[in-house]
């Protein structure tokens, strides 16, 4: 047989796919490398030289020979098919077997005749081991699938083994988590490697069926047909991608499902391309993406849940970060409790009206209670959203009293009664923990039970109580702990001061003098009921003073200490020294810890804590005062300066106003600190009355001294522990009010912003719904760079055109834009901008499309047509939500084509067609709008989003939402989160259910075909509108008829109004009695059958036609039309006021047990008007607004009298056009240049660019008029009164003055401090900053004297060492004769050290000191050890270096910036010594080397060599040559040997030497550690990995003569002919200048 190459298949396809077996790099045998599968061609000419020949001779054959092979071929395969079909249906017959033996955990094994086919294909022989090398691996399938087809990899040629993902469609169900499991393996009882080789070979699957029998074989199709539905749907692309059905429709049309040549493909790639199928979310999108896809496990389980979205969130459904809420839901018996509670809590309306005896609704406060329990109910037993309870069950917020209707709860209040319902039910659920661990108790505490429990009303409440439990019961809870635990619970082993207090004899002491604090807290209670009255206190005051009744304690207490002690010593003696004889604690001491231990359990009461929460909240003063910092930079322009100095301001005065917020801003910035306390007053009777409830009623001397003690205790109680306590808790309570009236403010607003109706103008039709938008903007209003952008968008929100105008002064550009109006004829032509000159444009437009003779030609019609001519309004309309749009995601995916300014047209004209719909689209960025000016960004952001997101549920909720419309138009679909009941992914969900169902006819299809679930349902059926058309058929369908009808399938004229599907009937009721029929009339009909009657009913008009002209009778339809719907609209309303409500009301009352009296008005004004738009009109911006939006400036920033930079951009005759910094224009009349009376010429006094400061005189905001003053008498005067902040009326204007009498003081010693001058041309009046910037741009040894910190008699001079490194050197200047003044002086530097020295001047210090050392610096770095690289770099370039060449040692110079006038000396030794650093000091005489002076750079080198190299030597072999001669070089610049040596095992530290520097700086650095390694920095400090080291170069290596090449061209010049300075330079020589 010839040869086969192994991956080569016969021309059917039948033959077997094989793949060599995969051995993991680097491991296995070689024997199995031997066996192991090859494809390379050369080896299979080696083994088969006539398979090569018959290659290379085959490349043209004859077709008789090509028969012949092919019949040849044929006749082979045949016999292949024979015997494969012969040992296939020998497996099967062993395969039960085999699974039998695989189960029990067996591994099968290859037969002879497996092996011999696996020969004869791979053309390798085949070791018959007794396990097989192969591994079985199987594709996942699911529980029920018995089949045990296997899956194939062509490319790999085995069986696929590839662990898939989960499938999509089974993220969630539990059958798909089993399935995981078996997919990755975990199946327990399938064994890890399993050899059975059965099914190793493809079967043929056409011979497979042949050999089936039918009802196999209807099995096998059905199962098939079942896994071709599931891999269907797993591979869902709408799923992932987030499409609609009409958008994957289009996909499919334009790139095919991928499937077209499935036909062509076999079975085994179509289960191979279903493993690719099989994917898991997390394996196509990134985290972030599945959140923001809402794919999550939290987003299925909201989808699922049959609860409104809102209610399933703790936050907001807008936040990109929700958060499921866990908090258990509130039980009936629990709504009596929760309505007193929450009703306590509503707000000052609700206890101003009806809590207070004299309230105005004092007598329906029962009424109230009733209306919160109902609430509570709707909303956490029934799960009824707000807007649902606000339109549908207005019966139970409202008290209906005859004719009046008194609101009881308004839709505020409503989302109030929510919010304290969650806080109620988490405060139930603490109380139920609090009182489990009451119960762990042996013995119930009676004081908690009696006392305690009954109070408890609140979250701090239960905390107090929880605390005194733990304190009072610690050590039996903690046992009950641990035996609930069975003694897993660590328990903890500090012990507090209090337990400490309790277990020695201060506790036997306090009992002795003071009651319990218990008894205290009722006392105190008591006395504070009863002030005025006389409250006697019978207490046992001891019979001996307190200091010597103390005596026998404080020997118990130095007894238990003593035995502390000797406990402490015997299990430790050898540790510390033997026990004390006595502790040092006398009588006072004892009292004083009486004292405290009295105190600390005073102020853990519970009840005594809420006394304190009371008093704070009812009398708290707040107190600010400006820190160092805060005096300075808190002006009197500054926002914080309105309460810098607030004294005791009452804190009924800061709950409505942001100000505390600021206050505690500015706190958090360190410029004031906030002091919060009560009335002295208060304190005082506080304080008194613990006083009163702890003192007896002895009148002996002892009895006082007693009385004294407790005083004492207590007054430490109030001052250390309550006083804290309630200032802590004041000021979250108070910071948690604010933020909450913030936030409802913003929403407020917001509410007020999108609950108006679109921007109709008097012509608009309200019938369009929207009117017909035209917007225009200029942008930044540059006419050399912007454009003017124009778009129309029609009454469906639509683009139909844009285009763009260089400018509308042109006439054919006038004429286009006329064209463009004439063409679309909007309703409203919009305008928006950047900039002032948006102003200009507005004033251009109205000229042209106000222009009387143009309106004129409009108005005549054309012959035919009688559309009545509107005038076009222009208007603007605030922008901040388009500024937001032109930038957004949003906007590039609708508009990507478009400019960023056109974009900005459109979302104006969307604006003006529903701001409603544009703040809804916005989504979190809701927040980027700025709704309170001056506080919004202190708010939270998640509770400022729960109030933006209400505000927008509830305008959403009156207007309802057309679910058809959202369905199709995304852009709308943006409000359908909005509605009660849905939220983000409840609106998602539901919007692909309807789309894949097309156009709902009714609401009951929401139900019926699972498109939401019944709660859900039952709060949004009544919002989702869908519109009717009364004059459809389906009404009028009979029942009579043979086939009954089906009224299910029919829409119905009630769907299109804002009832409820429950109260239908009622409307259908009330419409049978307004028409005067009966009911039977309609029974054949459909239900709403009489409601289209009553809705379409006509009241009857004459309409004579006198024969007139087209145009006049025109005119009289409308008019007759308008009149006969008014005519209707009555006829309608006085059949509905005819109908009793109240006694229907009534009757339902009593028949049916439901209050519908408010639902019965309701269901009259729907029939009336069905989902009549009652918003009000839409607000257009005041003049303010509209210059605010377009040059930023405000009221506060243009105040007359204000002084402003102004820029002169025009020169006329009689005034100047100046511009301001926001591009506002003003003007400057001639006159208001100079002085009263001066004769002024413009172009004289100023010049066009010029920048002035000019006094703000007259300012028009409606027409962008500004008049300015430049005189000097209007601006010497300045506008300080003007910008001041106004101070708040608790204001300490008395601290205020004397503080900055104090600053100003300050200031003028500052100024008339005189400067010191030294007459010396180095010298200048700067600090070492100003020293170092001066010196950055100077040469290397440049100087710079200034003056010392460190006093008047010191100077400092400051040098360039290099780039960026600067030494400071500190000179002491002292008289050289005291008496002498004309003597002078002498100058010292470093004064106090050993070595200081001493110069006669200036010039001599400049010249022998620093410029000798900088004459050594640069010596050092010319040579070619020194490389310009930073510590780091030198470091790793040493590295690289030995690395490079291990049989070397190398060594380099650097200079160190961390100590300017030192050198590193680095060097590495071998490849594993370290990098080791030594530093070399600079003089002016020498380089200081481990204390060593050398005054050459040659020098230096060799005392390194000697010093590196002399330990090592010692340890080795003498080195052959001797030492380095003097000056020379080291041959290949290392040391002979040296990288052979081992590396010492210390380096020594050069500063511990007997000798010291001669000079030092300033600055002493302490000595640091020694480096070993290239790791580290400097002296013992890593470095970082990648050193900042600006200046430095980079590279590897420095380039030649880099020391050179950084230095003054003469100084190097000089340094290489000469080996001194000689006399040139900068000031050599003595006396050059003046000293002084």
């Amino acid at each position: 047989m010839d040869h086969i190459a192994p991956w080569s298949a016969n021309e059917n396809g039948d033959d077997m796919v094989l793949d060599a077996p995969k051995h993991d790099e680097g491991e296995g045998s070689e024997e199995d490398g031997a066996n192991a599968m090859s494809t390379d061609s050369s080896e299979e000419e080696e083994d088969d030289p006539e398979e090569a020949r018959k290659i290379r001779e085959g490349f043209i054959v004859d077709e008789d020979e090509e028969d012949e092979e092919e019949e040849e071929e044929e006749e082979n395969e045949d016999d292949r098919r024979a015997e494969k079909r012969r040992r296939r249906k020998e497996r099967h017959r062993t395969r039960d077997k085999d699974e039998d033996e695989e189960e029990d955990g067996g591994i099968g094994e290859l037969d002879e005749d497996d092996l011999d086919i696996v020969e004869q294909y791979t053309g390798q022989r085949v070791e018959r081991h007794s396990k097989s090398r192969l591994k079985r691996l199987r594709r996942a399938r699911d529980e029920d699938d018995e089949d045990d087809d296997v899956v194939y990899d062509r490319s790999a040629g085995l069986e696929s083994g590839t662990t898939t993902g989960r499938d999509l469609g089974d993220l969630w169900d539990d059958e798909g988590a089993l399935r995981i499991q078996h997919r990755d393996g975990e199946d327990p009882e399938e064994p890890e490697d399993d050899d059975d080789m059965r099914g190793f070979i493809e079967a043929d699957e056409d011979e497979e069926v042949n050999d089936m029998g039918e009802a196999e074989k209807q099995e096998r199709l059905e199962r098939r047909r079942a896994e071709k539905e599931r891999r269907k749907n797993a591979g869902d692309i709408s799923r992932l991608a987030g499409l609609d059905q009409n958008a994957l429709a289009i996909l499919y049309e334009v790139f095919g499902d991928g499937n077209d040549y499935d036909e062509f493909l076999g079975d085994d790639v179509e289960e191979v391309q279903e493993i690719g199928k099989e994917s898991k979310y997390n394996d196509v999108f990134e985290p972030s993406e599945i959140r923001s896809r809402m794919l999550t496990e939290d987003d299925d389980l909201i989808r699922n849940l049959d609860m409104p979205e809102r209610m399933l969130l703790a936050t907001s459904s807008l936040s990109p970060d929700t958060t499921l809420s866990l908090d258990p839901q509130l039980s009936p018996s629990d709504l009596s409790d929760a309505a007193y509670w929450v009703s306590l809590r509503l707000g000052q309306r609700i206890e101003r009206d009806f809590f207070r005896e004299d309230g105005q609704f004092r007598k329906y406060l029962e009424a109230l209670i009733a209306a919160v329990r109902a609430t509570l109910d709707f909303l956490f037993i029934q799960s009824f959203e707000v807007p649902f309870i606000w339109t549908h069950k207005r019966d139970f917020i409202w008290h209906v009293d005859g004719a009046a209707r008194i609101e009881l709860l308004s839709v505020a209040e409503l989302w109030r009664v929510y919010n304290l319902g969650q806080k109620f039910r988490a405060f139930q659920e603490r109380k139920r923990i609090l009182e489990a661990t009451h119960a762990k108790l042996s013995t119930p505490d009676d004081y908690y039970k009696i006392d305690i429990q009954p109070k408890i009303d609140s979250m701090e409440a239960i905390s107090d109580a929880t605390e005194w439990l733990s304190l009072q019961h610690r050590l039996e809870l903690q046992d009950a702990t641990m035996i609930e635990d069975d003694g897993k619970t660590k328990r903890p082993t500090r012990i507090s001061t209090f337990e400490m207090l309790k277990k020695s004899p201060i506790d036997r002491l306090v009992k002795d003098f003071c009651p319990p604090a218990r008894e205290i807290a009722r006392k105190v209670r008591q006395v504070m009921n009863s002030r005025g009255q006389v409250i006697h206190m019978f207490l046992d005051d001891p019979a001996l003073p307190p200091l010597e009744h103390v005596a026998p304690y404080v020997d118990a207490e130095k007894h238990r200490l003593m035995e502390i002690e000797h406990k402490r010593w015997a299990t430790n003696p050898g540790t510390q020294d033997e026990p004390s004889p006595s502790k040092e604690v006398n009588s006072q001491e004892m009292l004083d810890r009486a004292r405290l231990l009295i105190a600390i359990e005073l102020g853990k009461d519970p009840l005594l804590r809420h006394v304190v929460r009371d008093l704070f909240k009812a009398s708290a003063q707040f107190s600010c005062l400006p820190t160092e910092r805060g005096l300075v930079k808190i002006d009197e322009t500054h926002p914080y300066f309105n309460f810098k100095y607030l004294d005791k301001k009452p804190v009924s005065a800061m709950t409505r106003g942001a100000q505390f917020l600021h206050i505690m801003a500015a706190e958090a910035e360190h410029l004031i600190t906030l002091d919060v306390t009560i009335g002295e007053d208060v304190r005082a009777q506080f304080l008194n009355d613990l006083i009163q409830a702890v003192s007896s009623d002895g009148y002996g001397t002892v009895s006082k001294l007693w009385n004294e003690v407790r005083a004492q205790a207590v007054t430490e109680a109030v001052d250390k522990i309550f006083l804290p306590f309630g200032a802590k808790w004041i000021r979250e309570w108070l910071r948690e009010e604010v933020e909450d009236w913030l936030a409802r403010r913003c929403g407020d607003e917001l509410e007020r912003r999108v609950n108006v109706k679109p921007l109709f103008t008097s012509y608009s039709d309200p019938g369009l719904g929207a009117p017909r938008v035209m917007a225009i903007s200029w942008g930044d209003g540059d006419p050399k760079k912007d454009a003017i952008s124009v778009v129309f968008l029609d009454e469906a929100g639509r683009l139909r055109e844009h285009t763009q105008f260089d400018n509308l002064k042109e006439h054919n550009l006038e004429e286009d834009f006329k064209n463009m109006v004439r063409r679309w004829k909007p309703d409203l032509i919009v305008i928006g901008g950047f900039s002032a000159s948006t102003h200009r444009l507005s004033e251009v437009v109205k000229q042209l499309v106000l222009d009387p003779i143009w309106q004129a030609a409009q108005k005549t019609p054309v012959e035919g047509s009688f559309d009545k001519v509107r005038p076009t309004e222009v208007r603007y309309v605030l922008d901040a939500v388009a500024r937001i749009f032109q930038h957004s995601k949003r906007a590039s995916e609708e508009f990507g084509t478009l400019s960023t300014i056109t974009r900005y047209c459109i979302g104006l004209a969307r604006y003006a067609q529903s701001p409603l719909n544009e703040y809804a689209a916005l989504g979190p960025d809701i927040t980027a709008i700025t709704f309170d000016q001056e506080a919004q960004h202190l708010v939270p952001r998640e509770k400022l989003l729960i109030a933006l997101e209400r505000s927008l549920v509830n305008v959403v909720n009156r207007v309802g939402v057309d679910i058809n419309r959202a369905v199709h138009d995304p852009y709308y679909q943006t409000l359908l989160p909005f509605v009660s009941g849905l939220g983000p992914r409840k609106a998602q969900h539901i919007a692909r259910k309807v789309s894949a169902l097309g156009n709902l006819v009714n609401r009951e299809q929401f139900v019926r075909d699972g498109i939401m679930t019944t709660k859900v349902w039952l709060n949004s059926a009544a919002f989702l509108r869908i519109p009717q058309d009364t004059n459809s058929k389906s009404y009028k369908l009979s029942k009579q008829s043979s086939e009954r009808a089906d009224f299910s399938e029919m829409p119905d004229p009630l769907d299109g109004t804002r009832l409820h599907p429950q109260d239908y009937d009622l409307a259908r009721k009330m419409a049978v009695d307004a028409l005067g029929h009966d009911e039977e009339d309609y029974a054949d009909e459909h239900p709403s059958a009489v409601v289209v009657k009553f809705l379409e009913q006509d009241s009857t008009a004459e309409n004579d036609e006198d024969e007139d002209s087209p145009s006049k009778k025109h005119k009289k339809t409308e008019k007759t039309r308008e009149t006969k719907s008014q005519k209707t609209y009555a006829l309608k309303k006085a059949q509905l006021e005819a109908l009793s409500l109240d006694d229907f009301a009534l009757n339902l009352l009593e028949s049916q047990k439901e209050q519908k009296r408010m639902t019965l008005d309701m269901i009259s004004d729907e029939l009336l008007d069905p989902f009549k738009d009652n918003r009000p009109d839409f607000t257009l911006s005041d003049e303010w607004e509209i210059l605010t939006m377009l040059t930023g400036e405000s009221e506060k920033s243009l105040r007359l009298g204000l002084i402003l930079s102004v820029q002169v951009l025009r020169i006329k005759q009689n005034f100047v056009i100046v511009k301001l910094a926001s591009n506002l224009e003003g003007i400057i009349n001639t006159a208001y240049l100079g002085e009263e009376g001066e004769s002024i010429q413009a172009d004289r006094v100023v010049k066009v660019g010029q920048p002035l400061q000019a006094r703000l005189i007259e300012f028009k905001p409606a027409e962008f008029y500004i008049e300015l003053s430049a005189r000097y008498s209007d601006l010497r005067t300045g506008d300080e009164s003007f910008r001041r902040v106004d101070v708040d009326e608790y204001y300490n204007n008395d601290r205020a003055t004397r503080d900055k009498d104090i600053i100003q003081r300050k200031k003028n010693n500052q100024k008339n401090r005189s400067r010191r001058m030294v007459k010396h041309p180095n010298f200048f009046n700067m600090n070492s900053k100003q020293a170092e910037e001066h010196l950055s741009k100077q040469h290397r040894g440049d100087v710079v004297i200034r003056p010392s910190s460190k006093g008047p008699e010191h100077l400092a001079v400051t040098w360039k060492v290099d780039r960026g490194i600067y030494q400071h050197i500190d000179v002491l200047e002292v008289p050289v004769n005291i008496n002498d003044p004309t003597a002078g002086f002498k100058y010292i530097v470093d004064p106090g050290h050993e070595g200081q020295r001493e110069f006669s001047d200036l010039d001599e210090l400049i010249v022998i000191h620093v410029k000798a050392m900088a004459r050594k610096v640069e010596e050092l770095m010319a040579h070619d050890k020194y490389k310009h690289e930073s510590p780091v770099q030198l470091a790793n370039t040493l590295t690289m270096l030995v690395n490079a060449s291990p049989d070397k040692s190398l060594y380099a110079f650097g200079l160190n910036p961390d100590r300017p006038g030192y050198f590193n000396l680095m060097f590495k030794a071998n490849t594993h010594s370290p990098v080791v650093t030594w530093p070399v000091k600079v003089t002016p005489e020498a380089y200081v080397f481990f204390g060593e002076k050398l005054p050459s750079v040659p020098q230096l080198c060799d005392a390194f060599k000697m010093r590196h190299i002399g330990p090592l030597a010692s340890a080795a072999r003498p080195l052959q040559g001797g030492m380095t001669p003097f000056g020379a070089r080291t041959p290949g610049r290392a040391t002979p040997a040296a990288s052979r040596l081992q590396p010492q095992s210390k380096t020594p530290n050069p500063y511990q030497t007997p000798q010291q520097p001669a000079m030092m700086t300033p600055v002493q650095y302490p000595p640091p550690p020694m480096t070993t390694g290239p790791q580290l920095v400097g002296y013992g400090m890593p470095p970082p990995q990648t050193p900042q080291w600006p200046g430095m170069s980079t590279t590897s290596q420095p380039p030649q003569n880099s020391g050179m090449s950084h230095m003054n061209p003469a100084r190097a010049a000089m340094i290489q002919q000469s080996s001194g300075w000689g006399n040139a330079g900068n000031g050599g020589g003595r006396g050059n200048w003046p000293r002084r």
